[in-house]
């Protein structure tokens, strides 16, 4: 709803009549495998330091932001500006960021993060600069592999359980500050596509979420949705509004009787013109799971009944919480959020044939294989089955071999069972690698 706004005319509406709006895709329906959010949750604002003090920023929304989260409930949540200011670097730490989203939500999560500390370096006023980063990811489910670049980008394959989906998801986490960082995230997805980035399957779901600073169809917007031709801008809508309302930085405008009567960036100083701008995205790639919607979540226009019903307030996303209502009320970004389905109803596609000859081993012994002398095949900590080949050294790995025949033009996908830390030119923990 656009309308030219001058001076201070207040449209007044029906008490609570923008208030009946649809809440309800908040909860998760039944169907939902997956949700995935993200946040920009400014200059650290929404984190205490370890001590447990403030958060060091002049707003504190430490109790607003556990109330979003959840709220929200996603499985997989990617902030942005987690540390940003740099005088935050000697106040918090990832482990205590992580402390604190568990203390909140009472469960337990695994996090990827851009996260660098620089100890010996004497802070410099005024910005205090003793590190960097501020991109952070947490999963309900295991992270298989994670890195960041350029700054602005952290990124984190997400190992999903069979009851979500077969394939995993890769989640980039972004925040541009500079064209260049959005360059490099298009050229990353397209490698990834490409198969080109060791331990990433080429087939992956993919997720880029975040702050990209810049609107639809600019050059940073442009240099990632075109990286791969099948990019889904998922638009999140404001949950609720009385029409698509894609604005995720700015304000909600309310009228004499607290009524919202309008979402916007800005207001043209000159015309009174309303300006609305998209500037948080969500660009998907799956041949698996299906968007069933976006929202984005926006305390500021719900009824009180419904802020009772997810246990919010009002002001939970707005800038200055203890500041109180305002007939413009600023956010900042509003989080937001999409819910994942199965087209298929839940049941995966039927994989084809293993083609590997006794791939675990369980005729008790490596027929079929070839293995170094010193592998053995084992009882002792098969992660399913009876048995698992125990190698003693690094370079076995690349000397644990198998012949199999295979088609062109065909996709297969291998994967390793590790329960113990080896090296496979870099670390990699226990669990499923590709």
């Amino acid at each position: 709803m656009k309308k030219p706004l001058t001076g201070l005319l207040m449209i007044v509406l029906g008490a609570n009549e923008l208030f009946a709006g649809d809440f309800s895709a908040l909860s998760r329906a039944g169907d939902v495998k997956l949700r995935i959010g993200s946040y920009n949750v400014y200059y650290s604002s929404c984190f205490p330091a370890d001590d447990g003090g403030p958060s060091g920023n002049k707003y504190n929304r430490i109790e607003n932001f556990a109330r979003i989260v959840n709220a929200m409930d996603a499985d997989i949540l990617a902030l942005q500006e987690v540390f940003h200011a740099k005088p935050y670097f000697l106040l918090k730490t990832p482990e205590g960021i992580l402390a604190h989203m568990e203390e909140i939500t009472g469960e337990s999560w695994y996090m990827a993060h851009d996260y660098e500390f620089y100890p010996d370096q004497e802070p410099t006023p005024p910005d205090g600069s003793t590190g960097k980063g501020g991109r952070f990811i947490f999963s309900r489910y295991p992270i298989l592999w994670q890195d960041h670049f350029n700054n602005r980008i952290t990124a984190a394959l997400i190992d999903l359980p069979p009851e979500v989906s077969d394939k995993d998801v890769l989640v980039v986490n972004v925040h541009y500050s500079a064209q260049v960082q959005a360059d490099k995230t298009g050229e990353f997805v397209a490698k990834v596509a490409a198969g080109e980035i060791d331990g990433i399957p080429s087939d992956v779901m993919i997720m880029v979420c975040g702050d990209f600073n810049g609107t639809e169809g600019k050059a940073r917007y442009n240099a990632v949705f075109d990286s791969i031709p099948d990019f889904t801008n998922l638009r999140p809508t404001h949950l609720g509004w009385d029409e698509p309302n894609y604005t995720t930085i700015g304000s909600t405008y309310f009228d004499n009787n607290w009524n919202p009567i309008d979402i916007y960036t800005k207001i043209d100083g000159d015309t009174g013109e309303i300006i609305a701008k998209a500037i948080d995205y969500m660009f998907w790639r799956s041949d698996r799971l299906e968007t069933k919607h976006a929202h984005i979540l926006n305390p500021m226009i719900m009824d009180q009944t419904t802020l009772n019903t997810y246990g919010l307030q009002q002001v939970d996303t707005a800038l200055d919480p203890e500041g109180g209502l305002k007939t413009n009320l600023r956010a900042d970004h509003w989080p937001y959020f999409a819910d994942f389905i199965d087209p298929d109803g839940g049941e995966p596609p039927e994989p084809g044939p293993n083609l590997i000859n006794n791939p675990s081993f369980e005729s008790g012994d490596s027929s079929g294989w070839t293995v170094p002398s010193e592998a053995a095949v084992t009882a002792d900590s098969a992660s399913h089955g009876t048995y698992s080949l125990k190698l003693s050294h690094t370079n076995h790995i690349t000397n644990t071999r198998q012949i199999v025949d295979l088609k062109p033009n065909t996709d297969y996908t291998f994967t390793i069972d590790i329960n113990s830390l080896i090296k496979l030119g870099r670390e990699v923990p226990s669990g499923r690698v590709y």
